[in-house]
């Protein structure tokens, strides 16, 4: 599926030259996670991510997105996800693909060297948050509480 999504999308990126990328910080100041965003095709948007390390926050994160399936294109990762109430870990090598809807809470608890994923993300449905003590905590409320300022490659 994935693969099919990305053909699609791609066939067209030749009408969109412009690609962003830009690298997060963590909380430590350290880089999280770099992003390479390709133009959104109708209601589809390619992504590359490297992960340069594990969260290190301890709850687990929704994203925006409807959803999203990444390819892990090398290295790999262990997942912990919320499944009812408990977490359930399973761990993601190069070929494995992760796919993750609007309502899916994950935390990334340890990653390969060189991992990178490749990514095609659906249309924004909602904004993103932690699940702390049961309750959705949206992310600019979560960093607040921990007094983080998020950092784009050493600028916020």
């Amino acid at each position: 599926m994935a693969l099919a999504m990305f053909q699609a999308a791609t066939a067209q990126l030749e009408k969109n030259d412009v690609l962003f990328t830009y690298t997060i910080d963590g909380f430590d100041q350290s880089p999280y996670i770099t992003r390479t965003l390709f133009p959104r095709v109708g209601n589809v948007r390619p992504i590359l991510h490297r992960l340069h390390r594990p969260d290190y926050d301890p709850h687990p994160h929704n994203h925006p997105w409807k959803t999203a399936e990444f390819l892990i294109l090398c290295g790999g990762y262990t997942e912990q996800r919320l499944v009812g109430s408990r977490m359930v870990e399973r761990v993601l090598h190069a070929g494995d693909s992760n796919r993750l809807d609007a309502g899916t809470f994950h935390h990334v608890s340890a990653v390969e060297p060189d991992t990178r994923t490749f990514g095609i993300v659906g249309e924004r449905v909602q904004d993103w948050g932690f699940m702390v003590d049961d309750e959705v905590v949206p992310h600019s409320e979560y960093f607040r509480r921990k007094n983080h300022i998020v950092t784009f490659g050493g600028k916020s």
